[in-house]
């Protein structure tokens, strides 16, 4: 059997954070919140949520996480450092849900799920080419990372994501009776790139 190469992928990186304390959930919990525009869900009316000092212990935990995925897994060189830009809290009552989108002004982007639940939606990432042009529908046997057009992962408390801001991606509807906490944010880049004529430095 010859050797497969999955070129070009999307890095999508799953990992864990010390649990959320339920000192840290109630001051979430009672937030000052808004509806989202499309009515779907509500979110914190601070966008800079991680900058408060009740949210410095979650916030060192998240840097750590984003650390291990741009330096460890991307190999990203040591003269550019990833940073937090903003972040917001979703709350979704039953019902509510995300729309397919992506995250803009943005480079990388996270989610931390704060209070989860059966049943209280899953987060889904679509592929919006896949291998094969939209004008002919292939059959496959199984669906593998390869070649699905979109990946679902069913999230739990202190569990976190970290992927490419230019992913796709959507949340389907919360189904359970409990409110479902999120905290959600985006990277953007700062260091030395490039030498010479073609030097940048963000600051």
């Amino acid at each position: 059997m010859g050797e497969l190469f999955t070129l070009f992928s999307k890095p999508i990186f799953v990992s864990e954070i010390k649990s959320i304390t339920k000192k840290e959930l109630d001051f979430v919990e009672n937030l000052e919140y808004e509806r989202v525009f499309l009515d779907n869900g509500d979110y914190t009316k601070n966008k800079y949520i991680l900058n408060l000092s009740r949210m410095k212990r979650i916030k060192k935990e998240i840097e750590a996480q984003i650390n291990i995925y741009t330096k460890e897994i991307l190999s990203v060189s040591d003269r550019q450092e990833f940073y937090i830009t903003n972040s917001w809290i979703n709350k979704h009552s039953k019902d509510d849900w995300s729309q397919t989108h992506t995250h803009t002004n943005s480079l990388i982007s996270g989610i931390l799920y704060l209070k989860v639940f059966d049943n209280s939606g899953f987060i889904d990432f679509h592929n919006e080419t896949g291998i094969f042009p939209q004008t002919i529908d292939i059959e496959y046997n199984r669906f593998n990372v390869v070649n699905s057009k979109h990946w679902r992962i069913c999230p739990k408390d202190s569990m976190m994501i970290l992927f490419p801001s230019s992913v796709h991606h959507s949340v389907t509807p919360n189904c359970s009776e409990e409110l479902r906490y999120s905290l959600a944010f985006n990277c953007f880049v700062r260091g030395k790139f490039g030498e010479k004529e073609y030097e940048l430095v963000l600051p």
